[in-house]
């Protein structure tokens, strides 16, 4: 069973629901990707291309363990500049 918040990070994140098959594409991409150390001990984050998508995951590479999707880089700041010129 994939978990409320995996599902509804990536439906914010990439517009698409996460079903067991795109989870499976996920896992199988995260393996195969070298990660960099993320904040939370244990776990790495990992980025690659996948429909059309920067897909940026934070999990576990032992337990194959996915925490959460991330936002593409840059869109905290996109956002922040959109706000700012409304001003």
């Amino acid at each position: 069973m994939i978990g409320q918040h995996l599902r509804d990070r990536f439906f914010q994140r990439y517009g698409m629901e996460l079903d067991k098959k795109k989870l499976q594409t996920i896992i199988r991409m995260c393996w195969q990707t070298p990660g960099r150390p993320n904040a939370r001990p244990g776990a790495e984050e990992v980025s690659f291309l996948q429909w059309g998508h920067n897909i940026r995951v934070v999990w576990d590479r032992q337990t194959r363990f996915i925490f959460t999707f991330l936002p593409e880089p840059g869109f905290k700041l996109a956002q922040y500049q959109y706000k700012g010129a409304r001003r």
